[in-house]
């Protein structure tokens, strides 16, 4: 939504690349995004997942942190980038 756009009740209108239109109602709010960690301090590793899109379009999902028993905390994990068959 643009900024200033009004918290209320909206229509919303979307035409298709075949011209087919479809209409709805939508609930415009005000929201405050946020970042969470993995020990629900605020600080330290993310609580995220990494997610992989393959190109036929399937993905699949992986912690980014995982607890070690020998530190007692949460820590990252090592994620390779490389391409997975």
């Amino acid at each position: 939504m643009p900024p200033g756009t009004a918290c209320r009740a909206a229509t919303i209108t979307v035409t298709g690349s075949d011209g087919a239109i479809s209409t709805g109602m939508a609930q415009i709010a005000a929201v405050a995004p946020g970042l969470f960690s993995a020990n629900a301090s605020g600080q330290g590793v993310a609580a995220a997942l990494a997610l992989r899109i393959k190109a036929v379009g399937s993905g699949s999902s992986e912690p980014v942190a995982q607890f070690d028993l020998a530190q007692n905390r949460f820590v990252t994990r090592a994620l390779s980038l490389r391409p997975r068959n």
